[in-house]
Protein backbone atom coordinates (compact mmCIF):
# COMPACT_ATOMS: atom_id res chain seq x y z
CA UNK A 1 0.00 0.00 0.00
CA UNK A 2 1.54 3.16 -1.35
CA UNK A 3 2.97 5.65 1.46
CA UNK A 4 0.40 8.26 0.74
CA UNK A 5 -2.48 6.14 1.11
CA UNK A 6 -1.32 4.82 4.59
CA UNK A 7 -1.12 8.07 6.04
CA UNK A 8 -4.56 8.75 4.46
CA UNK A 9 -6.18 6.25 6.10
CA UNK A 10 -4.17 6.62 9.23
CA UNK A 11 -5.39 9.97 9.76
CA UNK A 12 -8.80 8.98 8.92
CA UNK A 13 -8.54 6.27 12.02
CA UNK A 14 -7.63 9.29 13.91
CA UNK A 15 -10.40 11.26 13.28
CA UNK A 16 -12.72 8.72 13.95
CA UNK A 17 -11.38 7.91 17.19
CA UNK A 18 -11.42 11.43 18.41
CA UNK A 19 -14.74 12.11 17.06
CA UNK A 20 -15.79 9.06 19.66
CA UNK A 21 -13.92 10.17 22.30
CA UNK A 22 -15.85 13.40 22.23
CA UNK A 23 -19.25 11.95 21.44
CA UNK A 24 -19.48 12.17 18.09
CA UNK A 25 -21.12 9.40 17.33
CA UNK A 26 -22.32 10.22 13.75
CA UNK A 27 -19.13 11.51 12.17
CA UNK A 28 -17.45 8.60 14.26
CA UNK A 29 -19.22 5.77 12.82
CA UNK A 30 -18.93 7.55 9.02
CA UNK A 31 -15.29 8.00 9.04
CA UNK A 32 -14.56 4.44 10.99
CA UNK A 33 -17.18 2.47 8.61
CA UNK A 34 -15.79 4.22 5.84
CA UNK A 35 -12.18 2.79 6.62
CA UNK A 36 -13.27 -0.39 7.27
CA UNK A 37 -14.77 -0.93 3.72
CA UNK A 38 -11.84 0.43 2.00
CA UNK A 39 -9.35 -1.81 3.94
CA UNK A 40 -11.18 -5.14 4.14
CA UNK A 41 -8.30 -7.01 4.20
CA UNK A 42 -6.89 -5.27 6.83
CA UNK A 43 -3.25 -5.02 4.90
CA UNK A 44 -2.99 -1.69 7.62
CA UNK A 45 -3.66 -3.73 10.67
CA UNK A 46 -5.69 -0.71 12.48
CA UNK A 47 -8.75 -2.47 11.81
CA UNK A 48 -8.74 -3.72 14.96
CA UNK A 49 -8.61 -0.55 16.95
CA UNK A 50 -11.48 0.93 14.18
CA UNK A 51 -14.13 -1.85 15.37
CA UNK A 52 -13.36 -1.18 19.01
CA UNK A 53 -14.20 2.55 18.64
CA UNK A 54 -17.16 1.52 16.30
CA UNK A 55 -18.35 -0.23 19.16
CA UNK A 56 -18.47 2.77 21.35
CA UNK A 57 -20.37 4.70 18.52
CA UNK A 58 -22.94 2.37 17.65
CA UNK A 59 -26.51 3.03 19.25
CA UNK A 60 -27.31 -0.49 20.63
CA UNK A 61 -26.09 -3.99 22.68
CA UNK A 62 -26.43 -5.80 19.69
CA UNK A 63 -24.44 -3.59 17.73
CA UNK A 64 -21.86 -3.24 20.07
CA UNK A 65 -21.41 -6.52 21.21
CA UNK A 66 -21.17 -7.50 17.31
CA UNK A 67 -18.34 -5.10 16.68
CA UNK A 68 -16.46 -6.53 19.90
CA UNK A 69 -16.84 -10.18 18.27
CA UNK A 70 -15.38 -8.70 14.74
CA UNK A 71 -12.58 -7.70 17.40
CA UNK A 72 -11.90 -10.94 18.60
CA UNK A 73 -11.91 -12.46 15.38
CA UNK A 74 -8.79 -10.61 14.58
CA UNK A 75 -7.29 -10.85 17.71
CA UNK A 76 -8.42 -13.21 20.16
CA UNK A 77 -5.59 -11.90 22.67
CA UNK A 78 -7.61 -8.51 23.13
CA UNK A 79 -8.49 -10.13 26.77
CA UNK A 80 -10.97 -6.67 27.39
CA UNK A 81 -12.46 -7.08 24.23
CA UNK A 82 -13.62 -10.65 25.61
CA UNK A 83 -14.79 -9.31 29.10
CA UNK A 84 -16.77 -6.22 27.82
CA UNK A 85 -18.62 -8.60 25.24
CA UNK A 86 -19.31 -11.08 28.95
CA UNK A 87 -20.93 -7.90 30.67
CA UNK A 88 -22.80 -6.98 27.03
CA UNK A 89 -24.29 -10.79 27.49
CA UNK A 90 -24.12 -10.43 31.29
CA UNK A 91 -21.62 -12.89 32.65
CA UNK A 92 -20.04 -9.98 34.81
CA UNK A 93 -19.61 -6.73 35.08
CA UNK A 94 -22.32 -4.02 33.19
CA UNK A 95 -22.31 -3.22 29.57
CA UNK A 96 -23.03 0.22 30.39
CA UNK A 97 -19.73 1.63 31.47
CA UNK A 98 -17.03 -0.39 29.00
CA UNK A 99 -13.35 0.94 28.79
CA UNK A 100 -12.59 1.17 25.24
CA UNK A 101 -9.11 3.21 25.89
CA UNK A 102 -8.64 -0.28 27.98
CA UNK A 103 -9.42 -2.30 24.71
CA UNK A 104 -7.61 0.04 22.44
CA UNK A 105 -4.45 -0.82 24.55
CA UNK A 106 -4.73 -3.94 24.19
CA UNK A 107 -4.78 -4.43 20.67
CA UNK A 108 -2.15 -5.28 18.21
CA UNK A 109 -1.80 -2.06 16.18
CA UNK A 110 -1.35 0.87 18.23
CA UNK A 111 -2.23 4.03 17.09
CA UNK A 112 -0.18 6.21 14.54
CA UNK A 113 1.51 8.76 15.55
CA UNK A 114 1.79 12.51 13.54
CA UNK A 115 4.88 14.95 13.71
CA UNK A 116 3.45 18.14 14.24
CA UNK A 117 5.51 19.80 11.74
CA UNK A 118 5.06 17.54 8.53
CA UNK A 119 2.95 14.76 9.84
CA UNK A 120 4.66 11.58 8.66
CA UNK A 121 3.53 8.95 10.79
CA UNK A 122 6.16 7.52 12.80
CA UNK A 123 6.18 4.96 15.70
CA UNK A 124 5.84 5.64 19.16
CA UNK A 125 8.99 5.51 21.45
CA UNK A 126 11.54 5.56 18.74
CA UNK A 127 15.18 6.32 19.34
CA UNK A 128 15.77 10.24 18.97
CA UNK A 129 18.43 11.43 17.18
CA UNK A 130 21.08 13.46 19.05
CA UNK A 131 24.20 14.17 19.97
CA UNK A 132 24.78 10.65 20.60
CA UNK A 133 24.33 10.13 17.45
CA UNK A 134 27.98 8.86 16.12
CA UNK A 135 27.30 6.24 19.24
CA UNK A 136 24.26 4.56 17.56
CA UNK A 137 25.78 1.58 15.37
CA UNK A 138 27.68 0.19 18.89
CA UNK A 139 24.39 0.79 20.57
CA UNK A 140 22.47 -1.16 17.94
CA UNK A 141 25.11 -3.73 18.77
CA UNK A 142 25.10 -4.29 21.73
CA UNK A 143 20.72 -4.41 22.05
CA UNK A 144 21.11 -7.31 19.39
CA UNK A 145 23.88 -9.08 21.75
CA UNK A 146 21.57 -8.99 24.56
CA UNK A 147 18.27 -10.10 22.53
CA UNK A 148 20.39 -13.10 21.36
CA UNK A 149 21.39 -14.10 25.15
CA UNK A 150 18.26 -13.44 26.51
CA UNK A 151 16.66 -15.72 23.75
CA UNK A 152 18.47 -18.51 23.95
CA UNK A 153 18.03 -18.32 27.46
CA UNK A 154 14.43 -18.53 26.99
CA UNK A 155 14.36 -21.01 25.05
CA UNK A 156 16.24 -23.22 27.47
CA UNK A 157 13.72 -22.61 30.43
CA UNK A 158 10.60 -22.97 28.45
CA UNK A 159 11.36 -26.33 26.41
CA UNK A 160 10.95 -27.18 30.66
CA UNK A 161 7.88 -25.86 31.17
CA UNK A 162 4.19 -26.38 29.91
CA UNK A 163 2.26 -22.75 30.31
CA UNK A 164 -0.77 -22.41 29.85
CA UNK A 165 -1.42 -22.11 26.00
CA UNK A 166 -2.59 -18.99 24.38
CA UNK A 167 -4.61 -17.91 21.69
CA UNK A 168 -2.01 -16.85 18.69
CA UNK A 169 -3.75 -14.25 16.09
CA UNK A 170 -4.06 -15.50 12.50
CA UNK A 171 -3.25 -12.61 9.99
CA UNK A 172 -6.17 -11.81 8.09
CA UNK A 173 -6.28 -13.34 4.79
CA UNK A 174 -7.96 -12.63 1.21
CA UNK A 175 -10.15 -15.48 2.40
CA UNK A 176 -10.91 -12.87 6.04
CA UNK A 177 -12.95 -10.44 3.13
CA UNK A 178 -16.64 -9.72 4.09
CA UNK A 179 -18.93 -11.27 1.51
CA UNK A 180 -20.72 -7.99 -0.24
CA UNK A 181 -24.27 -9.48 -0.27
CA UNK A 182 -25.32 -6.39 -2.77
CA UNK A 183 -28.04 -7.50 -5.14
CA UNK A 184 -25.87 -5.84 -8.52
CA UNK A 185 -28.59 -3.37 -10.24
CA UNK A 186 -29.00 -4.14 -13.74
CA UNK A 187 -27.30 -2.30 -16.21
CA UNK A 188 -29.45 -2.70 -19.56
CA UNK A 189 -32.87 -0.87 -18.99
CA UNK A 190 -34.19 -0.82 -22.42
CA UNK A 191 -37.05 -2.63 -21.58
CA UNK A 192 -38.44 -0.48 -18.80
CA UNK A 193 -41.27 1.92 -20.12
CA UNK A 194 -40.60 5.05 -19.69
CA UNK A 195 -41.63 6.90 -16.75
CA UNK A 196 -41.36 10.42 -16.94
CA UNK A 197 -40.36 13.14 -14.55
CA UNK A 198 -36.92 14.00 -13.21
CA UNK A 199 -34.82 10.92 -14.48
CA UNK A 200 -31.81 9.37 -12.05
CA UNK A 201 -29.72 6.75 -13.51
CA UNK A 202 -28.55 4.90 -10.25
CA UNK A 203 -24.97 3.30 -10.47
CA UNK A 204 -24.40 -0.51 -10.23
CA UNK A 205 -22.32 -0.57 -7.76
CA UNK A 206 -22.22 1.40 -4.39
CA UNK A 207 -19.29 4.28 -3.50
CA UNK A 208 -18.30 4.71 0.26
CA UNK A 209 -20.96 6.91 1.58
CA UNK A 210 -20.49 10.33 2.45
CA UNK A 211 -22.99 13.04 3.54
CA UNK A 212 -23.50 14.59 -0.25
CA UNK A 213 -26.00 12.54 -2.40
CA UNK A 214 -23.56 11.43 -5.83
CA UNK A 215 -26.81 11.12 -8.29
CA UNK A 216 -26.22 12.70 -11.28
CA UNK A 217 -29.62 14.49 -13.04
CA UNK A 218 -29.86 13.62 -16.57
CA UNK A 219 -32.49 15.45 -18.55
CA UNK A 220 -36.37 14.61 -18.25
CA UNK A 221 -37.78 12.28 -21.45
CA UNK A 222 -40.48 14.37 -23.44
CA UNK A 223 -43.81 13.68 -21.28
CA UNK A 224 -46.55 12.02 -22.51
CA UNK A 225 -50.08 13.80 -21.47
CA UNK A 226 -51.93 12.05 -18.57
CA UNK A 227 -55.28 10.12 -19.11
CA UNK A 228 -58.16 11.62 -17.51
CA UNK A 229 -58.11 11.30 -14.14
CA UNK A 230 -61.38 10.18 -11.25
CA UNK A 231 -63.00 12.77 -9.59
CA UNK A 232 -61.65 13.06 -5.78
CA UNK A 233 -65.06 12.22 -4.36
CA UNK A 234 -64.71 8.66 -5.35
CA UNK A 235 -61.96 8.42 -2.81
CA UNK A 236 -62.11 7.83 0.94
CA UNK A 237 -59.22 8.95 3.18
CA UNK A 238 -58.16 8.01 6.14
CA UNK A 239 -55.94 10.50 7.70
CA UNK A 240 -53.82 10.02 11.31
CA UNK A 241 -53.09 12.82 12.48
CA UNK A 242 -53.30 15.66 15.89
CA UNK A 243 -55.48 18.57 16.53
CA UNK A 244 -55.25 21.74 19.10
CA UNK A 245 -55.92 19.34 21.89
CA UNK A 246 -55.14 15.84 21.27
CA UNK A 247 -52.79 13.50 19.37
CA UNK A 248 -52.94 10.39 17.56
CA UNK A 249 -56.47 10.84 16.02
CA UNK A 250 -57.96 8.65 13.21
CA UNK A 251 -60.26 10.95 11.03
CA UNK A 252 -62.50 9.73 8.03
CA UNK A 253 -63.02 12.21 5.05
CA UNK A 254 -63.59 12.20 1.62
CA UNK A 255 -60.86 13.60 -0.51
CA UNK A 256 -62.48 16.13 -2.07
CA UNK A 257 -62.32 17.73 1.39
CA UNK A 258 -65.98 17.12 2.34
CA UNK A 259 -67.38 15.46 5.28
CA UNK A 260 -64.43 15.16 8.38
CA UNK A 261 -65.28 12.60 10.51
CA UNK A 262 -63.50 12.07 13.80
CA UNK A 263 -63.20 7.60 14.30
CA UNK A 264 -60.77 6.77 17.36
CA UNK A 265 -57.84 8.29 19.64
CA UNK A 266 -54.70 6.87 20.56
CA UNK A 267 -53.81 5.85 16.86
CA UNK A 268 -50.02 5.94 16.15
CA UNK A 269 -49.83 4.49 12.42
CA UNK A 270 -51.78 2.99 10.53
CA UNK A 271 -52.94 0.40 7.17
CA UNK A 272 -55.96 -0.51 5.75
CA UNK A 273 -57.17 -3.42 3.63
CA UNK A 274 -60.21 -1.83 1.38
CA UNK A 275 -61.01 -5.52 -0.16
CA UNK A 276 -60.91 -7.52 3.12
CA UNK A 277 -62.66 -4.38 5.39
CA UNK A 278 -60.12 -4.25 7.49
CA UNK A 279 -57.45 -1.40 9.66
CA UNK A 280 -54.58 -2.14 11.32
CA UNK A 281 -53.06 0.30 13.39
CA UNK A 282 -50.50 0.36 16.73
CA UNK A 283 -51.34 2.64 20.19
CA UNK A 284 -50.39 2.47 23.54
CA UNK A 285 -51.29 -0.51 25.72
CA UNK A 286 -50.76 -1.31 29.06
CA UNK A 287 -48.24 -5.07 29.91
CA UNK A 288 -49.24 -5.34 33.39
CA UNK A 289 -52.76 -6.32 34.78
CA UNK A 290 -55.93 -4.11 35.27
CA UNK A 291 -54.69 -1.67 38.40
CA UNK A 292 -50.83 -2.55 37.95
CA UNK A 293 -48.71 0.54 37.52
CA UNK A 294 -46.68 -1.26 34.34
CA UNK A 295 -45.04 0.83 31.97
CA UNK A 296 -47.16 0.92 27.94
CA UNK A 297 -45.78 -0.48 25.05
CA UNK A 298 -46.59 0.20 21.64
CA UNK A 299 -48.84 -3.16 20.19
CA UNK A 300 -50.48 -3.44 16.93
CA UNK A 301 -54.15 -4.14 16.35
CA UNK A 302 -56.67 -5.37 13.75
CA UNK A 303 -60.27 -4.21 13.44
CA UNK A 304 -63.22 -4.35 11.12
CA UNK A 305 -63.82 -0.55 9.30
CA UNK A 306 -66.97 -0.34 10.82
CA UNK A 307 -66.09 -1.51 14.62
CA UNK A 308 -62.46 0.61 15.14
CA UNK A 309 -64.00 0.96 19.13
CA UNK A 310 -63.78 -3.08 19.47
CA UNK A 311 -60.14 -3.72 18.17
CA UNK A 312 -58.04 -6.53 18.84
CA UNK A 313 -54.54 -6.30 20.06
CA UNK A 314 -52.34 -8.60 18.13
CA UNK A 315 -49.19 -8.31 18.81
CA UNK A 316 -47.99 -9.25 22.38
CA UNK A 317 -44.54 -7.72 22.50
CA UNK A 318 -42.69 -8.12 26.18
CA UNK A 319 -40.22 -5.09 25.80
CA UNK A 320 -39.41 -2.54 22.76
CA UNK A 321 -42.27 -1.17 20.51
CA UNK A 322 -44.01 -1.57 17.09
CA UNK A 323 -42.57 0.83 14.87
CA UNK A 324 -44.49 0.33 11.61
CA UNK A 325 -47.50 -2.16 10.75
CA UNK A 326 -48.96 -2.80 7.64
CA UNK A 327 -52.12 -5.33 6.54
CA UNK A 328 -51.58 -8.40 4.08
CA UNK A 329 -53.46 -8.39 0.76
CA UNK A 330 -55.87 -11.27 1.56
CA UNK A 331 -56.11 -10.05 5.89
CA UNK A 332 -54.72 -12.78 7.50
CA UNK A 333 -51.16 -11.43 8.30
CA UNK A 334 -49.44 -8.30 9.72
CA UNK A 335 -46.27 -7.34 9.34
CA UNK A 336 -44.66 -5.10 11.35
CA UNK A 337 -40.94 -3.69 12.72
CA UNK A 338 -40.60 -3.98 16.62
CA UNK A 339 -37.43 -3.03 18.69
CA UNK A 340 -38.12 -6.10 21.04
CA UNK A 341 -34.41 -7.06 20.52
CA UNK A 342 -33.17 -3.45 20.57
CA UNK A 343 -32.31 -2.60 17.12
CA UNK A 344 -35.88 -2.57 14.72
CA UNK A 345 -36.64 -5.87 13.21
CA UNK A 346 -39.28 -7.06 10.54
CA UNK A 347 -41.77 -9.55 12.55
CA UNK A 348 -45.16 -12.02 10.23
CA UNK A 349 -47.59 -12.43 12.51
CA UNK A 350 -50.96 -14.77 11.59
CA UNK A 351 -54.01 -13.52 12.84
CA UNK A 352 -55.21 -15.97 13.01
CA UNK A 353 -52.97 -18.25 14.99
CA UNK A 354 -50.79 -16.05 16.20
CA UNK A 355 -47.65 -17.35 15.61
CA UNK A 356 -44.76 -14.96 14.69
CA UNK A 357 -42.01 -15.23 12.79
CA UNK A 358 -39.17 -13.33 12.59
CA UNK A 359 -38.40 -12.48 9.16
CA UNK A 360 -34.61 -10.34 9.55
CA UNK A 361 -32.23 -10.72 12.35
CA UNK A 362 -28.97 -8.65 12.33
CA UNK A 363 -27.19 -5.34 14.11
CA UNK A 364 -29.11 -3.03 11.66
CA UNK A 365 -32.44 -0.76 11.46
CA UNK A 366 -34.68 -2.61 9.71
CA UNK A 367 -38.65 -1.03 9.12
CA UNK A 368 -41.19 0.32 7.13
CA UNK A 369 -42.46 -2.94 5.79
CA UNK A 370 -44.72 -2.76 3.18
CA UNK A 371 -46.69 -5.47 1.45
CA UNK A 372 -46.71 -6.12 -2.39
CA UNK A 373 -50.76 -6.61 -4.14
CA UNK A 374 -49.59 -9.84 -4.54
CA UNK A 375 -48.51 -10.97 -0.97
CA UNK A 376 -45.85 -12.49 -1.38
CA UNK A 377 -42.99 -9.93 -0.98
CA UNK A 378 -42.22 -6.94 2.01
CA UNK A 379 -40.68 -3.85 0.99
CA UNK A 380 -38.85 -2.67 4.06
CA UNK A 381 -35.68 -0.08 4.95
CA UNK A 382 -32.55 -0.57 6.07
CA UNK A 383 -28.90 0.37 6.89
CA UNK A 384 -27.50 -2.85 6.29
CA UNK A 385 -25.28 -1.26 3.57
CA UNK A 386 -24.12 1.88 5.63
CA UNK A 387 -24.99 2.18 9.34
CA UNK A 388 -26.65 5.18 9.52
CA UNK A 389 -28.14 5.54 5.87
CA UNK A 390 -30.99 3.75 4.54
CA UNK A 391 -32.23 1.97 1.57
CA UNK A 392 -35.03 0.19 -0.10
CA UNK A 393 -35.30 -3.71 0.00
CA UNK A 394 -37.42 -6.62 -0.92
CA UNK A 395 -38.21 -10.10 1.06
CA UNK A 396 -39.38 -12.58 -1.07
CA UNK A 397 -41.92 -14.78 1.37
CA UNK A 398 -41.44 -17.18 -1.15
CA UNK A 399 -37.64 -18.05 -0.61
CA UNK A 400 -37.00 -16.23 2.23
CA UNK A 401 -34.73 -14.02 0.34
CA UNK A 402 -33.44 -10.33 0.93
CA UNK A 403 -32.14 -8.25 -2.12
CA UNK A 404 -31.41 -4.32 -2.51
CA UNK A 405 -33.94 -2.82 -4.76
CA UNK A 406 -33.71 0.88 -4.88
CA UNK A 407 -30.14 2.28 -3.54
CA UNK A 408 -30.78 6.05 -2.39
CA UNK A 409 -27.48 7.38 -1.10
CA UNK A 410 -30.19 9.00 1.99
CA UNK A 411 -32.37 8.37 4.38
CA UNK A 412 -35.39 6.09 2.78
CA UNK A 413 -38.41 5.42 4.58
CA UNK A 414 -41.91 4.66 3.83
CA UNK A 415 -41.38 2.63 0.30
CA UNK A 416 -44.54 1.41 -1.15
CA UNK A 417 -45.07 -0.18 -4.39
CA UNK A 418 -47.66 0.97 -6.64
CA UNK A 419 -50.76 -1.14 -7.10
CA UNK A 420 -49.27 -3.06 -10.20
CA UNK A 421 -46.11 -3.78 -9.07
CA UNK A 422 -43.81 -2.36 -11.03
CA UNK A 423 -43.26 1.47 -9.49
CA UNK A 424 -42.26 2.37 -5.97
CA UNK A 425 -43.08 5.92 -3.99
CA UNK A 426 -40.70 6.33 -1.03
CA UNK A 427 -39.21 9.41 1.36
CA UNK A 428 -35.72 10.23 0.96
CA UNK A 429 -34.64 12.61 3.78
CA UNK A 430 -30.97 14.79 3.45
CA UNK A 431 -31.47 15.99 6.90
CA UNK A 432 -34.17 16.65 9.28
CA UNK A 433 -35.69 19.56 7.89
CA UNK A 434 -36.00 18.70 4.10
CA UNK A 435 -37.60 15.69 2.66
CA UNK A 436 -38.59 14.46 -0.84
CA UNK A 437 -40.55 12.19 -2.51
CA UNK A 438 -39.58 9.72 -4.93
CA UNK A 439 -40.60 7.29 -7.81
CA UNK A 440 -38.35 4.73 -8.62
CA UNK A 441 -39.04 1.63 -11.24
CA UNK A 442 -39.52 -1.68 -9.43
CA UNK A 443 -35.50 -3.14 -9.95
CA UNK A 444 -34.51 0.21 -8.79
CA UNK A 445 -32.72 1.40 -11.71
CA UNK A 446 -34.60 4.58 -12.68
CA UNK A 447 -35.80 7.03 -10.23
CA UNK A 448 -36.89 10.88 -10.03
CA UNK A 449 -38.30 13.38 -7.48
CA UNK A 450 -42.08 15.01 -7.30
CA UNK A 451 -41.25 18.34 -7.48
CA UNK A 452 -43.69 20.63 -5.18
CA UNK A 453 -43.41 23.80 -4.51
CA UNK A 454 -43.79 25.76 -1.34
CA UNK A 455 -42.75 23.09 1.29
CA UNK A 456 -39.61 21.38 1.69
CA UNK A 457 -40.77 18.32 4.32
CA UNK A 458 -42.70 16.01 2.34
CA UNK A 459 -43.50 12.50 3.97
CA UNK A 460 -45.64 8.99 4.20
CA UNK A 461 -46.57 8.48 0.08
CA UNK A 462 -49.09 5.98 -0.63
CA UNK A 463 -50.45 4.85 -3.85
CA UNK A 464 -54.70 5.42 -4.79
CA UNK A 465 -55.99 1.94 -5.70
CA UNK A 466 -55.92 2.51 -9.74
CA UNK A 467 -52.30 3.65 -9.03
CA UNK A 468 -52.81 7.21 -10.93
CA UNK A 469 -52.06 9.13 -7.90
CA UNK A 470 -49.15 8.93 -5.66
CA UNK A 471 -50.67 10.94 -2.29
CA UNK A 472 -48.01 12.44 0.14
CA UNK A 473 -48.04 15.01 2.96
CA UNK A 474 -46.97 18.37 2.56
CA UNK A 475 -45.48 20.00 5.86
CA UNK A 476 -45.40 23.87 7.53
CA UNK A 477 -43.89 25.44 10.02
CA UNK A 478 -46.72 28.34 9.71
CA UNK A 479 -50.11 26.18 8.70
CA UNK A 480 -51.84 23.13 8.77
CA UNK A 481 -50.55 20.68 6.94
CA UNK A 482 -51.56 19.56 2.60
CA UNK A 483 -52.56 16.61 1.55
CA UNK A 484 -50.94 16.31 -1.92
CA UNK A 485 -52.21 13.92 -4.67
CA UNK A 486 -50.03 14.03 -7.55
CA UNK A 487 -49.46 11.75 -10.41
CA UNK A 488 -46.71 9.80 -10.87
CA UNK A 489 -45.04 11.63 -13.95
CA UNK A 490 -45.25 14.60 -11.98
CA UNK A 491 -47.76 16.66 -13.86
CA UNK A 492 -50.90 16.73 -12.53
CA UNK A 493 -51.28 17.41 -8.79
CA UNK A 494 -54.49 18.69 -6.67
CA UNK A 495 -53.78 19.82 -2.80
CA UNK A 496 -56.29 18.74 -0.06
CA UNK A 497 -56.34 21.20 2.85
CA UNK A 498 -57.79 19.29 5.87
CA UNK A 499 -58.88 21.26 9.01
CA UNK A 500 -56.07 19.17 10.90
CA UNK A 501 -52.72 21.17 12.06
CA UNK A 502 -50.48 18.09 12.15
CA UNK A 503 -50.95 15.23 9.84
CA UNK A 504 -48.42 11.83 10.17
CA UNK A 505 -50.38 9.42 7.72
CA UNK A 506 -53.18 9.38 5.07
CA UNK A 507 -54.14 6.16 3.79
CA UNK A 508 -56.88 5.49 0.93
CA UNK A 509 -59.63 3.30 0.42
Amino acid sequence: MAQQQRQRFERQLKAGVRAAQQGNADRARELLEALLRQDRNNQLGYNELAWIWMASAVTSQKQRRKCLQEVLAINPGNRAAREAINSLVGVIGSGDSIDYAKIAGSARAKMPVFDDDNKVARPKGGISRGSGGSNMPFIILGIVGVVIVVALLGSFFLASSDPEPTATPIPPTETDKPEDTRTPLPTNISNIPPIGGQVVERPTDRPVPTNTPIDTATPPPTLTPTATLPPLENITLYIVGEDDVSSGILYRAIADGTGLQRLADNIIRADIEPSVNQITFTRLASTGSEGESVPSIVQAYVADFDDIDNAAQASRLPTGTVEAVSLSPDGTRIVYAATQDGDSEIYLLNIQTGIVQKLTDNIFADTDPSWSTDGTQILFTSDRNSLGRNDIFVHNLTNSETTLVVDTNGLAASPHWSPDGSQIAYVDSRNANESSIFVSSADGSRSRQLQFRGSSRLSAPVWSNDGRYVVFISHYDDRADEIVFMTPDGQERRVLFPEIPSIRSVILR
